[in-house]
């Protein structure tokens, strides 16, 4: 058996300094959390389409062209999405804020909702969805207004103490933020990594390239690859639901796409779709089992397509962190970070357990003689 190492006054002098550089690490991220999330966002979209810009570069001989190209092309697809889905998202906030009134307000339209639901289940709903918070959420104004505060959380924390008429602008420069960052991020790429590398002592610089390939792969196989995928099925959950007019179809179909970044969690949602379907059989006078059935099918065809087309394509072989690591990650992170936490919970969950892995496998085995 080798002997361990013993413990030096160097060694616990070493020992007590990494912790206080880990610590300071940490209290200084959280204390400047909400000025690094335009950052963590743009690293997360530079992460994202990197491969795209990559490939696009080899062959117009110009990162440049390939970042305006990349960058272009996801401008006006996303304005084209926001410009086409205005409308009818509006349309079904306020169908949805009429079904609430009425299964709520309604004496026969509440008891038809009730007789297919336990009278204690069908209460609690109805004392919940009585609540101001939902109504607010649902009509138009009061909709957008939200959408603004989850831009306004992008916004530089420096300028958290302007309110009122400044709100617009401070919606513009947080996106203006990430924009700027996304564009030197994938423009100076490589720079980048050339002058971090020059940072790094020859005689760690393998140990490190080691341990950033790891953690590059363990992101790959699991960050980018479930991003792109949960983004498809926002669009299939969206598409599918608004098919068979669900109330909040798109809304709540992107929503149950975009939690499926957690494998199976986007099966969490179908108590809410049964719901749903409920409020439509009940408006348009149809059997439950008929609405609640095409809400199931569509669910059924995003698995199939999941499992047999994007899983083999995007995802591959790769293994990943498990569903439970990467809830106890999200729920870790943004507790501990907030908002910010949320954004850079995977990155560091996998920076934490590469840097675990390569700290085991620099370890000696002991065996016994």
């Amino acid at each position: 058996m080798k002997p361990s190492r013993p413990w030096t006054l160097d060694r616990i002098f070493r020992l007590c300094l990494a912790i206080i550089v880990i610590a300071g690490g940490f209290w200084l991220t959280s204390t400047l959390s909400t000025v690094l999330i335009p950052f963590g966002v743009a690293f997360l979209i530079a992460y994202i389409l990197n491969p795209i810009v990559e490939k696009l570069a080899e062959r117009m001989h110009s990162r440049t062209a390939a970042v305006t190209v990349t960058l272009g092309t996801s401008a006006i697809l996303f304005a084209a999405c926001v410009f086409f889905m205005i409308a009818p998202i509006k349309a079904q906030m306020v169908h949805a804020t009429d079904l609430i009134g009425r299964a709520i307000s309604d004496t026969d339209f509440s008891q038809a909702i009730g007789s297919h639901l336990p009278p204690v289940i069908w209460n609690a709903i109805r004392i919940k969805l009585g609540e101001a918070d939902v109504f607010a959420l649902l009509q138009n104004q009061e909709f957008l207004k939200a959408f603004g505060s989850i831009l306004y959380k992008i916004a530089p924390g420096a300028f958290s103490l302007l309110t009122g008429t400044l709100d617009v602008i401070l919606w513009l420069l947080g996106c203006t933020m990430v924009f700027i960052y996304l564009v030197f991020m994938m423009l100076d790429f490589q720079r980048l990594r050339a002058d971090l590398t020059g940072l790094i002592p020859p005689r760690y610089q393998h140990e490190v390239f080691e341990f950033v390939k790891q953690f590059d792969s363990a992101m790959s196989s699991y960050f980018r690859a479930r991003a792109i995928m949960s983004l498809i099925l926002a669009v299939v959950f969206a598409i599918g639901f608004s098919m068979i007019s669900l109330p909040l179809a798109i809304v709540f179909g992107i929503i149950v796409g975009l939690v499926g970044i957690v494998p199976y969690l986007q099966y969490a949602s179908i108590p809410v779709a049964a719901l749903l379907a409920l409020l439509q059989s009940v408006d348009h006078s149809v059997p439950f089992w008929q609405t609640f059935a095409l809400v199931l099918a569509v669910y059924f065809f995003a698995e199939i397509l999941q499992d047999f087309i994007l899983i083999p394509r995007i995802v591959g072989n790769a293994s990943g962190l498990s569903p439970v690591m990467i809830l106890l990650s999200l729920s870790v992170w943004g507790k501990l970070l907030g908002f910010f936490g949320l954004i850079v919970a995977i990155p560091f969950t996998c920076l934490v357990l590469a840097y675990y892995e390569r700290l085991l496998a620099s370890k000696p085995v002991e065996t016994s003689e």
